[in-house]
């Protein structure tokens, strides 16, 4: 399986080195990175993060996994609830409908007027 086929393609030295930095070094919550990196001018809010926190919590856990026994393929990643549209009720929408085409149209545009009021920057006149 997979643990042969690594044990072909990456020298025992590499193999030993990320088991041990895996174990070693402390895994950073990346939902406070990226609170800690949100940028005014570009109208991040800490409400775009905190909306999809579970998904993107578990999409970037699951993905950036070093072990590639335990990361998640690209199927499923490309599956995961996190790359889906959704809209205001939480409900995955089904991108073949017109109906809900447009229902996500008129959430995206409220999302927006609602950055554009509370993500203004101080003296850009937005």
């Amino acid at each position: 399986g997979v643990k042969r086929m690594m044990r072909k393609i990456m020298p025992d030295e590499k193999r030993k080195f990320l088991a041990h930095y895996s174990r070693t070094f402390e895994r950073l919550d990346f939902v406070q990175v990226l609170k800690s990196a949100i940028l005014p001018e570009r109208c991040i809010c800490e409400n775009d993060i905190l909306d999809s926190e579970d998904y993107s919590r578990s999409f970037i856990d699951r993905t950036l996994q070093l072990n590639p026994e335990r990361r998640i393929s690209a199927l499923t990643a490309l599956c995961h609830p996190f790359l889906q549209a959704r809209n205001p009720r939480g409900q995955t929408l089904p991108s073949s409908k017109p109906e809900d085409l447009i229902e996500l149209g008129q959430h995206i545009r409220r999302k927006e007027t609602v950055r554009k009021r509370f993500c203004a920057t101080p003296g850009s006149g937005k």
